[in-house]
């Protein structure tokens, strides 16, 4: 099964080390930045993100996290 997402993230992302997994009932995208400069958020435009967007909790990362790896 084919899937196609567009959308116009805040800045540029490296292709090679982003991910995508499938599940029965989502789908995982996991961007990681070409940069490893501050996002202020994850979309160029400002506002709302779509209702499919949503934060992993569990992997969010400050700016000021000494050690945010990014």
């Amino acid at each position: 099964m084919q899937y196609e997402l567009d959308l116009e993230l805040f800045d540029v992302v490296s292709v090679e080390e982003s991910q995508a997994a499938l599940a029965p009932r989502t789908i995982c995208y996991l961007v990681k930045k070409a940069e490893g400069k501050w996002w202020p958020r994850l979309l160029k435009k400002e506002g709302k993100p779509p209702v499919f967007l949503k934060v992993d909790w569990d992997k969010w990362q400050d700016e000021d996290d000494e050690d945010a790896g990014w």
